[in-house]
């Protein structure tokens, strides 16, 4: 069988829940589909200790990488791959992307 990915982008004014939305979809992946995977995180602004409570109760590791480089970011994917991850989330990505377009 083959396996699926999902790919999802988040837009929308600041404080509009796009952290919350995704950081409630990647933990409800881990819980119900992955037996409580750990879930990793590249945070360019950082906002996602804020949700580390909710993983934390659901028993949940969170895995947070700060940092706004590109490659950063792809250290992190290798670390989520690592650790065994079951979600990898990017937020933001405005930070990486403006950096490779640069």
């Amino acid at each position: 069988m083959d396996k699926s990915f999902l790919k999802a982008g988040f837009q929308g004014n600041t404080g509009t829940g796009k952290t919350m939305t995704a950081a409630l979809l990647l933990l409800g992946l881990s819980v119900e589909k992955y037996g409580k995977a750990p879930v990793e995180v590249f945070d360019t602004e950082p906002g996602w200790q804020f949700v580390r409570p909710m993983f934390q109760a659901e028993g949940v590791d969170l895995i947070i990488k700060n940092g706004r480089h590109f490659k950063g970011l792809i250290e992190a994917l290798r670390d989520a791959k690592k650790n065994g991850c079951c979600g990898f989330a990017v937020d933001s990505l405005t930070h990486p992307w403006t950096e490779l377009l640069q």
